[in-house]
Order: structure tokens, then sequence, then C-alpha cells
């Protein structure tokens, strides 16, 4: 099943540069433009939560998070102004990977670190989170399709 949000052809592209190891190809295969900047990532979170993150982003498979954004009706296939957290990190003093609409495009996409250094409000788990956070992780991973 597919949708014009997210034809066949960019989810077969994505797969393949996923495949290839080429997590920007990924992402651009799909719409999403990728803007993390890892030294500052590992400046303000740590080295070990810039490698986590980096590691997080080999098993993304983009088309998941594109099939789920919330859509509005006019136009066709354009994207909530919404953001959404697929994955947050605690160590280091927090940050969380986040995905929504690229600023003044409503059919792209933005995938960004957002850390509590730059002044971004990171939540402490509780249960709630951790489960709402469980099923982020069904909707972008593609290590994790069957997990419940």
């Amino acid at each position: 099943m597919t949708s014009d949000a997210v034809p066949m052809w960019m989810i077969e592209a994505a797969t393949e540069r996923r495949l290839a190891g080429d997590v920007e190809g990924a992402c651009a295969a799909t719409g999403i433009d990728l803007d993390i900047d890892f030294a500052k990532v590992a400046e303000a979170c740590g080295l070990e939560t810039a490698d986590v993150i980096a590691d997080d982003l080999r098993h993304l498979a983009p088309d998941l998070p594109r099939w789920h954004m919330p859509r509005v009706l006019h136009p066709p296939g354009a994207i909530w102004n919404w953001t959404g957290v697929l994955r947050r990190y605690l160590a280091g003093g927090g940050a969380n990977l986040t995905v929504g609409q690229a600023w003044k495009d409503p059919v792209r996409l933005k995938l960004q670190v957002r850390t509590k250094w730059e002044g971004n409000d990171v939540l402490a788990v509780d249960e709630r989170v951790a489960e709402i956070e469980a099923l982020q992780r069904r909707l972008s991973d593609h290590t994790r399709p069957s997990e419940k």
C-alpha cells in the first residue's frame, strides 16, 4: 500500500540508499532535509550521545516518518506544521531527534537534533513518554517492524 505522500519509487529509492549506508541520500530521496551538526551535538551532550544518534540514523527508514506525518487537506499532500520527537536522549544534558515541516515548504520535512543546551525543553522520561517513544521508534526504525 502506498499513497501520493509516499509513492513506491520514493520508498524504493530511500531503501536503496539506506541499505548502501547513505543516510543523507535516503533522507533526500524522501524529501527530508538532514540538519544535524554532530560536532555541536557532541559539544552539548557528549561524544557518546552523538555516536548513539548517528547509529540511530543508520537504522532510520525516512519513508516511515513521512508516511506517519499528519497532513492538511490543502494543498494536497502538505504536511501539518508540527514537530514530532522520534527519540529522546537524556545523557549529557539531553537531546531530541525531531522531524517536522521544513521552513516555507509544505511537503518537505526536516530532521534535526535539538539539545537542552540550545534552550529546548527536554522532558524527563515517565511511563507515558516511554510508551510514546516506543511507538515513535516502531514508526521510524526499519529494524523494529514487529515490536509491540
